[in-house]
């Protein structure tokens, strides 16, 4: 059974785990070192997998939510509200404080198709919050992998 830590890092993660800050800026590239602007992301992903979680205790003491729930029967409005209210936000911060770093010097592409494929776990979770608070990987799973591919040990790790 899922927990709701591993589903919230999923989602954060990569999450990348961050924004409905919508893509379009460039970002800016810098000689920081891949290990270092990896240790910078995967802190912003710990920070953001901190705040699910504490943003969901304080969301299920409101409601009597429990994160077995989300494998029973969560209804439509209930994954939609789950997803608003503690998801979504912490993803879309994530993102947008990714998005203020300058990324190591030819990595712009790798790092905007997973901050795109971030935005697009976003609209998906939006539109079906049910089906990816099920399974993360519904609306998340492409960010996940690209961040693991890059190194990521944090953000794409759940």
């Amino acid at each position: 059974m899922r927990t709701w830590t591993a589903l919230s890092a999923s989602a954060l993660a990569l999450a990348l785990a961050v924004a409905g800050c919508g893509g379009g800026d460039e970002l800016s590239t810098s000689s920081i070192s891949k290990a270092a602007f990896i240790k910078e992301v995967d802190a912003i992903c710990s920070k953001g997998n901190e705040r699910v979680e504490a943003d969901f205790t304080v969301y299920a003491k409101k409601t009597n939510f429990t994160p077995d729930k989300i494998n029973k029967k969560v209804s439509e409005a209930e994954a939609a509200e789950l997803a608003t209210t503690v998801l979504l936000p912490a993803v879309r911060q994530e993102a947008a404080a990714i998005r203020k770093l300058s990324v190591p010097s030819g990595d712009q592409e790798r790092i905007e198709a997973m901050l795109d494929a971030i935005d697009e776990g976003i609209e998906t979770t939006e539109k079906i919050p049910k089906a990816v608070l099920e399974e993360t990987s519904v609306g998340f799973g492409v960010a996940s992998r690209l961040a693991k591919e890059y190194g990521f040990q944090v953000c794409g790790s759940r």
